[in-house]
């Protein structure tokens, strides 16, 4: 689908850090995967929901030492720290932005010498393989240091990688079904409907955390109505050639069935992640309305003999 070994900008993403003496207990009470498990330097995915069970934000989290920091889109960076700094009370938490003092670059690779080339004080970061994503000879890393090392650190990298957008990141996101949700799509889906997990972003066993009980009662009680998906379409299609924001209606005989999470588009050819209703997967689906472009879905879910 897309370039492989490559060097991707990820100032899409903001950089929060987490600090103070009750920073582990105070996120483990907040998020929906146990963090007390989380390995230093590992990334690990996760999301906050609000009591609904509804997922507000979904985001990357790793340590280093007694500090944690998250990866969130910036355009959800605002409410996040607003909402979540509400939590603290009387907790020895400090929420820190490293937006702008730090840079994040994401590289796919398939060997992993050049990484030994990098200065020894940048958080070098490995994704981990999960159920959703499809197997592959490249490992993908995402690597953050001070803006000062900014161009010592480029000018090492794209000696051997090409240097790309941030889109074509995000496009190898959507291949490995990892959902990143936006204003349009916060706070409308449950976990198990992203997928999360499948994702080890989701923890059953680790106790209490806003929503907990929603989330529990429909995996041990319910039938999980909707799923994420895989889903492509010709962008020749789509209205003026252009690829479908997040939110984007997926329809079925005139009826709703699905909505887009994320889209990128991959010469003629636009890949999306879409949580669907399950009954309508055999369904013909289309974006838009019955007469937009018709979308072809697969399974995220690995099959196993």
């Amino acid at each position: 689908m897309l370039s492989n070994y490559t060097i991707s900008d990820l100032s899409y993403l903001a950089i929060i850090e987490i600090s103070g003496a009750d920073a582990e207990s105070f996120l483990n009470a907040q998020f929906t995967s146990n963090i007390k498990r989380h390995s230093e330097h590992q990334l690990q995915f996760s999301a906050w929901c609000n009591p609904k069970g509804q997922v507000k934000t979904t985001f990357y989290i790793y340590r280093h030492a007694d500090n944690f920091y998250i990866l969130l889109p910036e355009e959800l960076k605002v409410s996040f720290l607003k909402q979540l700094s509400m939590y603290i009370l009387r907790a020895d938490v400090q929420l820190t932005d490293l937006s702008d003092s730090h840079s994040r670059l994401g590289l796919c690779l398939e060997k992993s010498d050049i990484l030994n080339q990098l200065p020894d004080n940048l958080a070098v970061l490995p994704l981990a393989s999960t159920e959703t994503e499809p197997s592959s000879r490249q490992s993908r890393y995402i690597i953050i240091f001070d803006n000062e090392q900014e161009g010592s650190v480029r000018e090492t990298l794209t000696e051997q990688l090409v240097d790309t957008d941030s889109s074509v990141w995000q496009g190898l996101d959507i291949q490995a079904g990892v959902p990143w949700l936006t204003q349009e799509t916060a706070e409308k889906f449950l976990p198990q409907m992203l997928n999360l997990d499948l994702m080890e972003a989701l923890d059953y066993q680790k106790g209490c955390y806003p929503g907990q009980e929603i989330i529990a009662r429909l995996h041990y009680r319910g039938e999980l109505k909707r799923n994420l998906y895989l889903a492509t379409c010709a962008l020749k299609e789509t209205p003026e050639k252009v690829t479908p924001v997040s939110g984007t209606s997926i329809v079925s005989s005139d009826k709703t069935v699905g909505t887009v999470i994320q889209a990128q588009t991959d010469v003629e050819t636009t890949y999306l992640l879409a949580v669907i209703n399950n009954d309508s997967i055999q369904d013909s689906l289309f974006l838009y309305n019955t007469d937009g472009p018709r979308l072809t879905v697969s399974s995220l879910i690995k099959q196993t003999d």
